[in-house]
């Protein structure tokens, strides 16, 4: 039991309050990585609305410039139920790395971009893709008000 403790006090020395990362804090989702979410616990329910509003644009329109998608084929529910988070984890990577690069040009595709606003739209609500997708697939305690 002792390890255990030395562990947890180990984690808790180099806990950083809000990120996962080297922190003593664990959460259900592998895709958390915040302990807080601006959306429970800072926005109005008028902003909460356009938060959902949004979000769920994000998400079409990422559904709707996925190259790899053929749209007559696959409904935006099963892509949605079907999105890897670590494929928009790269893609936005990816964005990071063109802005990043001399370029002053970079050019940029539309998937790539919509999966950029999709985690930074995370950042506000825990970090958390997954919930942004049940957000937008209307998910229980999701739903447009």
């Amino acid at each position: 039991m002792a390890e255990i403790d030395d562990q947890a006090f180990s984690f808790m020395k180099e806990a950083s309050p809000d990120y996962i990362a080297g922190g003593a804090l664990t959460f259900d989702s592998k895709y958390q990585t915040k302990a807080t979410s601006k959306f429970d616990e800072e926005m109005s329910p008028d902003e909460q609305e356009g938060f959902l509003r949004e979000n769920a644009q994000i998400f079409k329109n990422l559904y709707e410039t996925d190259p790899n998608v053929d749209r007559k084929k696959l409904s935006y529910k099963s892509y949605l139920e079907n999105l890897s988070p670590e494929l928009l984890s790269m893609r936005a990577e990816e964005y990071d790395m063109k802005m990043d690069s001399d370029d002053p040009n970079p050019e940029i595709s539309p998937d790539v971009l919509n999966s950029k606003k999709i985690w930074e739209h995370a950042d506000k609500h825990y970090g958390d893709i997954n919930r942004l997708r049940d957000m937008a697939l209307g998910k229980e305690g999701y739903e447009l008000f």
